[in-house]
């Protein structure tokens, strides 16, 4: 089960669904308010997105499902694997939110009141301040993929989505405590975990992909260098084989 970040859709898994699905039973969704999917009128904290994904693998008949989620993906992954542990049999956390507090500024500022609408409009507007933030290298994505990013931003409902996510989750110091699943919250890991990690992440720092790794040994860490905060784009074929060695 793919699980895009905010913001995004499943384009971003466009270069690994096909890679996986050689091997796996492949599944992707448009999160609530993201992408194709509806956008109701409601707050987007992650109680909701760990009820509609536990309610939607069930729906799907999806048992031990190997949940790999990027940023706002991951934390809904993690949360969703610790909350319904007999749901997931392994976790494929990239570039993740929950691991800690630091997080670009731009995110930061963007959760203030007023302020946030402001900046998700000028984000749209400047679509290539915004893929230098994503990616390391934007050169390396194909235009028709930029293309569909900015489409699904610009429909109706989601810059509301963006900013009432933020505003749940990150503050001016970044992401809220009760967020920081791993850094401050969870004993042990709920499921084996794989972490993969783009080095020169401007989003979220590779920082706390190694303060997670000292901290649980047992977890698998990868990461990618010369890469930003979507190495599942950036770098996909090195992504992919990672993730399937892992799942294997």
């Amino acid at each position: 089960m793919l699980l895009h970040g905010l913001g995004a859709s499943i384009v971003t898994w466009a270069y690994n669904i096909q890679p996986l699905a050689e091997r796996y039973a492949v599944y992707a969704v448009d999160l609530p308010g993201h992408g194709d999917s509806a956008k109701p009128n409601s707050s987007y904290n992650l109680e909701e997105g760990v009820a509609f994904l536990s309610t939607f693998l069930k729906a799907l008949g999806l048992e031990r499902a190997a949940l790999i989620g990027n940023s706002m993906g991951g934390l809904l992954a993690l949360a969703t694997a610790e909350q319904h542990r007999e749901l997931a049999r392994a976790l494929v956390l990239v570039d993740s939110a929950g691991l800690g507090r630091e997080l670009a500024w731009p995110l930061r500022i963007g959760a203030l009141p007023v302020v946030g609408p402001a900046m998700e409009y000028l984000a749209v507007k400047n679509r290539r301040r915004l893929m230098k933030l994503v990616f390391h290298h934007p050169d390396r994505v194909a235009p028709h993929i930029y293309a569909e990013l900015f489409r699904i931003r610009k429909l109706a409902g989601s810059s509301r989505t963006m900013v009432r996510a933020l505003r749940n989750g990150v503050n001016l110091l970044g992401l809220r405590p009760h967020l920081r699943l791993l850094h401050d919250i969870l004993p042990d890991l709920p499921v084996p975990t794989l972490l993969v990690w783009g080095e020169e992440d401007m989003i979220i720092p590779v920082t706390h992909a190694h303060q997670a790794a000292r901290r649980y040994p047992e977890l698998d860490l990868c990461v990618i260098p010369d890469t930003g905060h979507w190495p599942h784009m950036e770098q996909p074929q090195e992504f992919n084989s990672r993730v399937v060695a892992f799942l294997d």
